[in-house]
């Protein structure tokens, strides 16, 4: 009964509207798809929940029952079935449906854009400047592309150089008080140590924490470790970007120790 009711909601979606309007419905489709594998914790974070598991099931399930109903829609509008015509002009609600949708797109683009930043940027000093500098330059962008193109395209590159710019004064100005914010609310009132890089060098500025130059590792996107005393031993944590929390690791007991736990909380100037 469920597949039923699924089946015929999506079918519906891509059977109602004019083909030109599914079309885009599947556009809109395919950059949730996008933003989801992008944002939704990784695979390779602890628990990361049932978003990869179900999503390429759902997606998958409802690509193909929307496009069947596209597809009888186009038999519809190409007389096979019978004519088919919309009874109301929308050339103007298309352009700027376009438009939208290719700021989205835009968007999806510049978190890929600054997460190559980051990596390219990672244990570069710079700070808050560097943070301000990189949205300066994408929001510059943002602002020109409408004059540069003067077409629908220049949409896309105003939503990437807005994200961008966006996601830069983020990481810079407050992705430091997050960190320590989920930091100190693992097992709190407990003692705790945190480390980063390579080298395991405890944070000791604001700069040391910030998204664009944060050390990230090679196996995964993040080289910051929580470590936390409790009753049952230590407790070995990963800052998770994706998740923007700190996730659990494997940890033993009679490994080496990353930094010595001395206290409840973590501060830096």
């Amino acid at each position: 009964m469920g597949f039923a009711v699924y089946f015929i909601v999506f079918f519906a979606m891509g059977l109602a509207p004019p083909l030109r309007w599914g079309l885009r419905l599947l556009f809109v489709l395919g950059l949730m798809f996008l933003f989801g594998t992008t944002l939704i914790p990784a695979t390779y974070d602890p628990d990361p929940g049932l978003g990869h598991d179900l999503l390429p099931v759902v997606v998958i399930r409802m690509y193909i029952t929307v496009i069947a109903g596209i597809a009888v829609r186009a038999f519809f509008e190409a007389g096979v079935f019978g004519p088919l015509r919309p009874a109301v002009a929308d050339g103007p609600f298309l352009a700027m449906f376009d438009a939208a949708l290719l700021f989205g797109l835009g968007g999806w683009l510049g978190c890929l854009i600054f997460w190559v930043l980051a990596l390219a940027l990672q244990g570069s000093d710079g700070g808050l400047v560097l943070h301000a500098l990189v949205a300066g330059v994408a929001a510059t962008l943002a602002a020109v592309a409408p004059f540069l193109l003067r077409n629908r395209w220049s949409a896309a590159i105003i939503g990437a150089g807005l994200t961008i710019a966006a996601l830069a004064l983020d990481g810079g100005a407050r992705y430091p008080d997050i960190i320590l914010t989920r930091a100190n609310g693992v097992l709190p009132d407990q003692a705790r140590c945190m480390v980063f890089g390579a080298d395991l060098t405890a944070p000791t500025a604001r700069n040391d924490l910030m998204a664009l130059t944060i050390p990230k590792g090679r196996d995964a996107p993040s080289a910051v470790m929580l470590l936390v005393e409790s009753d049952n031993g230590p407790s070995l944590f990963r800052w998770s970007f994706r998740s923007r929390t700190f996730v659990t690791l494997p940890y033993d007991t009679k490994d080496r120790r990353f930094c010595t736990p001395i206290q409840s909380t973590l501060r830096v100037d």
